[in-house]
């Protein structure tokens, strides 16, 4: 672990600053150091986030009608 403050990311809860180790530590194991580590380690079965947990999706955007020429 490198030096604090820092980001912490979770596979499916809001990123966190944390001041030391100890809070590091604090969080648990599926806390990780970086976004893509956090999202790799929530697909696996049975991790902390729960087997089968939804996730989050953006909604899809519609295109906006076409103006009808007279």
């Amino acid at each position: 672990m490198s030096g604090y403050p820092k980001w912490l990311y979770h596979a499916s809860q809001a990123a966190q600053i944390v001041e030391s180790a100890a809070d590091h530590e604090a969080l648990g194991p599926a806390w990780h150091e970086a976004p893509v580590a956090a999202r790799e380690a929530g697909a696996e079965p049975g991790a902390e986030t729960g087997a089968g947990a939804e996730t989050p999706v953006a909604p899809r955007r519609r295109r906006a009608p076409r103006a009808i020429a007279p």
